[in-house]
């Protein structure tokens, strides 16, 4: 494998929805404290002398956090919330910039959903309270290809993240932070939930660690228990990925043998931030605009591009030759007739696509005619047309953008024979 290519199998299960990635606290490191040194800054606010815990172990750290929350009383979420509003606020510039540059890559992978041990404001999630809403969205909700596309109101889809040890936000209430010994007890068996939540995941789903240390005892165990129940030792096909810093060749054998892990390997920091970058090329909306349309030409017809067309039109042109027109008599075969696609509005009021569509199909050879059409028409609406644009011989009537995107794909890259070769 050539250098920062992901696996084909991880690819393909990201862009089927088959992926998680599971977040540690390397993700945030060099802006965000490690656990030793966030309890060291923590008994110093509350003027406790803790020994040295750089070498400690999990055990250490549960037993130390939980000795600084008993302490605290009241004070712990908010005490920790400013402690680390603190470390972001003095990290340089330049950290904050890669920090900020990476949780973007992150965002960007179309992963089925985010799960999180760090508790830090460098990922932000959507749910108060961990619990069947969240978990239901995670385990029940199917998205298909391009399911990240943006919207019509501008906003790109992204996976939710889903905060396992709480969220520093000072709110004791709402996802309370899971540091102490008797914390980690409490979520692991009082809240049975939980427990069969994550299970679930790693039983369903390959997972994509990122960061993460493989300390935490108890989700080693859980992770233990799903792969005696799906792995076979040794399989081909590995459960799971992560990247690993400088993994000793033993170390890297126990993972792909016993753990089910294929280690993409990292020789400096900054190469976690590469792996990040290839995984995105390959999966996210810009990536796979890039590679599916690398020299194509693209013509766009629509009367009102920068009303209707918004940030999907800036995507296709960092990908293709896109050239927009106003009006379907702009049309010339002998200029365009070689173009790869062309899309149009609907145009309800004009009849835009079906002046378009009678012109083009003169022509001696034309390219497939894709409609991007309004979302807000009723569903019959929107059958009753796509039929009729078919009639004319377009190859296909959209109207949001992961359609369109899905639409292009098969148009231009679908390989006949062989399933999702594009």
């Amino acid at each position: 494998m050539a250098p920062f290519d992901p696996p084909g199998p991880l690819v393909t299960s990201i862009l089927n929805g088959r992926c998680v990635a599971f977040v540690g606290a390397g993700f945030a490191a060099g802006v965000m404290p490690g656990w030793g040194e966030l309890l060291q800054r923590l008994a110093a606010e509350l003027r406790f002398e803790l020994p040295p815990t750089e070498h400690g172990n999990a055990f250490h750290y549960e037993a130390v956090g939980q000795k600084l929350r008993d302490r605290a009383g009241d004070r712990w979420e908010p005490l920790v919330q400013g402690v680390l509003a603190e470390y972001l606020a003095r990290a340089s510039p330049e950290r904050r910039a890669t920090l900020e540059r990476r949780r973007e890559l992150l965002l960007q992978i179309p992963f089925k959903a985010i799960l999180t041990t760090n508790f830090d404001p460098s990922l932000e999630t959507a749910h108060t309270q961990l619990g069947p809403p969240a978990y239901a969205e995670v385990l029940r909700e199917e998205r298909g290809r391009w399911w990240n596309a943006p919207r019509h109101d501008r906003a790109a889809a992204r996976a939710r993240v889903i905060k396992l040890h709480g969220d520093a936000n000072g709110d004791q209430a709402t996802l309370p932070l899971v540091l102490g010994r008797a914390d980690y007890r409490r979520r692991i068996y009082e809240d049975r939930n939980y427990a069969n939540f994550v299970r679930s995941v790693f039983a369903q789903y390959t997972v994509l660690f990122l960061g993460v240390s493989f300390t935490d005892a108890y989700l080693n165990e859980l992770r233990s228990e799903v792969l005696h129940l799906v792995y076979e030792r040794g399989a081909a096909t590995p459960w799971g990925y992560a990247v690993v810093y400088r993994p000793s060749p033993l170390f890297e054998e126990f993972l792909r043998t016993d753990e089910g892990i294929q280690p993409l390997r990292t020789d400096d920091h900054a190469e976690f931030d590469r792996w990040l970058e290839a995984i995105a090329d390959r999966t996210s909306v810009e990536g796979r605009l890039r590679r599916l349309l690398a020299g194509h030409r693209i013509v766009w017809v629509d009367r009102n591009h920068a009303a209707n067309n918004q940030r999907g039109l800036t995507l296709l042109r960092q990908a293709a030759e896109v050239e927009p027109l106003d009006d379907p008599q702009q049309l010339d075969p002998s200029r365009h007739a070689d173009a790869s696609l062309i899309l149009t509005s609907f145009g309800h009021a004009e009849g835009l696509a079906f002046s378009l569509l009678d012109r083009v199909r003169t022509w001696p050879t034309r390219p497939p005619v894709i409609v991007f059409a309004s979302p807000h028409t009723t569903p019959a609406q929107r059958q009753d047309n796509r039929t009729a644009c078919l009639r004319r011989g377009a190859w296909e009537y959209t109207s949001q953008w992961s359609e369109l995107y899905r639409a292009i794909e098969l148009a231009v890259g679908r390989v006949p024979g062989l399933v999702d070769a594009y």
